[in-house]
């Protein structure tokens, strides 16, 4: 990824968060250094873990990976792309067009934590299972 480094990293991560992966921001507690984001819909919550160490700051998500319409993700890795964000995709075998996890993107944030991204096709069945 090609973009400026600030001299806070936790805004480098807000940056990364917002503007690369397209993050909505919910909630900021600036004091508490803790930022609550939604990316379509799903909470995903960034935190300083060490006051003496800038850089480190974890991800919390809901489960370990977020879970993405195959639209959203086609949108997600497109804007990925455009921000020069290198991005680790798989395809389950055997790929299909019918509903389930059609492919995985992990994407690593400037403070190391990674993120996995799977496209699903929706359905009915996938809903419910």
């Amino acid at each position: 990824m090609t973009t400026r480094l600030s001299r806070d990293p936790f805004a480098d991560l807000r940056g990364f968060y917002t503007e690369a992966l397209g993050c909505r921001v919910v909630v900021e507690e600036t004091s508490a250094q803790r930022l609550s984001l939604r990316l379509h819909g799903q909470p995903l919550v960034l935190e300083r873990c060490d006051a003496s160490s800038p850089a480190s700051v974890t991800l919390r998500l809901p489960d370990d990976d977020l879970v993405l319409s195959m639209d959203e993700w086609c949108d997600v890795e497109q804007r990925l792309r455009r921000h020069g964000v290198t991005t680790s995709i798989s395809v389950p075998r055997p790929f299909g067009t019918g509903p389930g996890q059609q492919c995985v993107m992990e994407v690593q944030d400037p403070s190391g934590n990674v993120v996995a991204l799977r496209g699903f096709n929706e359905s009915q069945a996938t809903l419910a299972a």
